[in-house]
């Protein structure tokens, strides 16, 4: 039993050396808390937590209706829902998302909140995104000759304009 401390004490400290050239604060932390095997466990699952994920870029919406449903599934889960977030970030994200038509929505009086409200009651119309949806299947060209490319386009056209009908 003495030899199992002692050869966890080792870990710990090597763990604590190779963790202090990353973050100096995260090794106070164990440090400061006097039950070790705790300690050590919650020391990874807060590792773990902050594992290095690839950068998810903000969404960027130019004001198409058909792409309003993405940007807005995609800006709601990254942005806001944050509560990290100060509603004056929340909107700066929003404004700094907008292109295009989508730009010309917003007013300096603008909240978040009221932002994202105008963005939805302007370009959330159900009856319109499904009207673009059947115009793009209706809209596909006639083959002229037999070609894989040619089927595989009209397939995935269908099949995009169907998933997206079916979300409404």
């Amino acid at each position: 039993m003495l030899e199992l401390l002692e050869e966890r004490d080792k870990i710990e400290e090597s763990l604590k050396c190779l963790l202090s050239k990353y973050n100096v604060n995260e090794v106070a932390m164990i440090e400061n808390k006097s039950n070790h095997d705790l300690d050590l466990k919650s020391y990874v699952d807060h590792i773990e937590l902050k594992s290095k994920l690839p950068e998810i870029p903000l969404p960027i919406f130019y004001g198409k209706i058909e792409e309003f449903s993405n940007f807005k599934n995609q800006f709601v889960s990254l942005i806001s829902d944050n509560k990290e977030l100060t509603n004056d970030q929340k909107l700066f994200y929003l404004k700094a998302a907008l292109r295009g038509e989508a730009k010309l929505i917003e007013t300096s009086d603008d909240t978040s909140e009221s932002l994202f409200s105008a963005l939805e009651e302007r370009f959330e119309n159900k009856r319109v995104v499904v009207d673009i949806h059947i115009q793009n299947m209706l809209k596909i060209e006639k083959l002229n000759f037999e070609s894989s490319k040619g089927l595989r386009n009209i397939t995935d056209t269908i099949n995009k304009s169907l998933r997206a009908i079916k979300k409404f």
